[in-house]
């Protein structure tokens, strides 16, 4: 990763990301050596809901978002949520990626396996039936 500039700052501010308006961005300090490799954005939307995200900014300049608090009702917050994920994860798909967390596919990107594999889920599908045929083994783990 490079470390952020100011100018990178500045070329998101008054940006819309997923329906919010950046209204603040800076370069995260802290008292990491590489902490200024990270960025924080405020964003918020028409009805007033606002959504912080920590970000990465890449050396191919592509950016990843780490992780987001959303302050808004539950429902939005979940969308919003999925929404930059399946985004992000498709548009990795599309270039070669594959479905990976740091954490484990586990739930959160479950439902996005079947896009990953095509066809080929069926088997995996059929493995975990035989392994497994009361279904008590990780339920719903891989979108399984």
């Amino acid at each position: 990763m490079r470390r952020l500039t100011e100018q990178d700052i500045a070329a998101i501010l008054g940006r819309t990301i997923s329906g919010y308006c950046v209204e603040a961005a800076k370069i995260k300090r802290g008292p990491f050596t590489d902490s200024d490799h990270y960025g924080i954005i405020l964003g918020r939307n028409s009805r007033g809901g606002y959504v912080t995200w920590e970000f990465h900014l890449l050396d191919d300049e592509s950016v990843s978002v780490y992780w987001g608090h959303y302050i808004m009702d539950r429902e939005e917050a979940l969308r919003l949520h999925n929404q930059i994920w399946n985004t992000g994860v498709r548009a990795a798909m599309e270039n070669g990626g594959v479905i990976n967390d740091h954490h484990g596919i586990g739930l959160k990107l479950a439902r996005l396996m079947k896009e990953q594999y095509g066809p080929a889920f069926q088997v995996m599908e059929g493995l975990k039936k035989a392994l497994d045929p009361n279904g008590i083994m990780n339920p719903y783990k891989l979108g399984l």
